[in-house]
């Protein structure tokens, strides 16, 4: 019986084969999802290079948003956690601060001199809630388009989320983000 022939055939990953197909099919690609996560958001924001990176601390596992070239070419990272806070009725509460990437990258993917340009958004947070947050954000396109123009853009936001069973251990969840948290970083602001 004869064998058929073999020969190495180059691997594609998965993430590089749906960017290829999505970017045929429309000029404009979505992603959703934390790069630890979605590995067609983690793809991308090297690809493209993002500003901003998903990172996880060794020590404990914890979730963070890295922004690249923050000041004087230094980079900052962002951590989520639990902090506390005090209330109206004098008591002081959990919650948890998360933190969410909207970012708009033009990418061109042509080749040879071919331009073929794919406008990249990506969505993404240090929890599912953070990322729904970012995603409600991006919805809201034309107060983006007048804040950013046509060009790239990018902006972390910090929300804080109220644990609505934390007393009783066990898996939390999560009250819709309160608004005025902390931290907003911005770039491409016209």
């Amino acid at each position: 019986m004869d064998r058929p022939a073999t020969h190495a055939v180059p691997v594609r990953s998965t993430a590089q084969v749906l960017i290829d197909v999505a970017g045929e099919a429309s000029h404009e690609l979505v992603v959703a999802g934390a790069a630890v996560y979605n590995v067609l958001t983690q793809y991308l924001m090297k690809k493209i290079p993002s500003r901003f990176e998903f990172i996880r601390r060794e020590a404990d596992g914890e979730r963070g948003i890295r922004i690249g070239n923050f000041h004087d070419n230094e980079s900052k990272d962002l951590w989520r956690g639990v902090e506390w806070t005090q209330t109206f009725d004098g008591e002081q509460h959990p919650f948890h601060k998360e933190y969410f990437v909207v970012e708009r990258l033009k990418w061109d993917r042509g080749k040879d001199g071919d331009r073929r340009l794919t406008t990249v958004f990506i969505a993404a947070g240090t929890c599912s809630a953070a990322t729904a947050e970012a995603l409600r954000l991006l919805a809201d396109w034309p107060a983006l388009a007048r804040s950013f123009g046509d060009k790239n853009f990018g902006l972390v936001r910090e929300i804080h989320l109220i644990a609505t069973n934390e007393l009783d251990g066990r898996s939390r969840e999560m009250a819709p983000p309160h608004e005025g948290a902390g931290f907003e970083f911005r770039y491409g602001e016209h």
